[in-house]
């Protein structure tokens, strides 16, 4: 099972991922991301040679905000504390993509890409999704995360 702060940054970055800082004609940045967004559920699975062998849901208290120059800030609450900034980096949006990049180099290495499934005014439903090989096991790996809009 994966550690809630491990899914956390892939939430992050599930989000990140949605926008492009600089963008082609063909890519602009979609109006409807700019904002603020909080975590409605999340959920992953892990797959070995096929078959599901470790299925969760998770709930917890998130939210991001995507602005405009290409840059993201996202917040955590545990418990009844305050939001406490966890993140904050860039990110880009391209052909359905969501690139997103941790700037403080907390939480992980690189840039994480999310698949953008769902994106409204008022809903956002990224995906990530691995597929390797090791040892002769073919391992598959899904974390989507869903968001309301709550701000501009």
């Amino acid at each position: 099972m994966l550690k809630l702060k491990h899914l956390f940054i892939w939430g992050i970055l599930s989000i990140l991922t949605l926008g492009l800082a600089s963008c082609s004609d063909n890519d602009k940045i979609p109006n409807e991301l700019i904002g603020t967004w909080q975590l409605v559920s999340a959920s992953e699975w892990v797959k070995e040679n096929g078959k599901i062998i470790e299925e969760y849901t998770y709930n917890y208290n998130e939210k991001v905000t995507f602005y405009d120059d290409g840059s993201f800030q996202s917040w955590d609450k545990n418990g009844y504390s305050d939001w406490e900034l966890s993140t904050t980096g860039t990110w880009k949006y391209k052909k359905g993509k969501l690139y997103i990049t941790d700037d403080s180099g907390d939480e992980w290495d690189g840039t994480q890409t999310a698949s953008v499934k769902n994106l409204s005014s008022s809903q956002l439903i990224m995906e990530f999704y691995e597929k390797y090989t090791e040892s002769g096991t073919l391992y598959e790996y899904c974390e989507t995360y869903e968001y309301q809009k709550i701000g501009e």
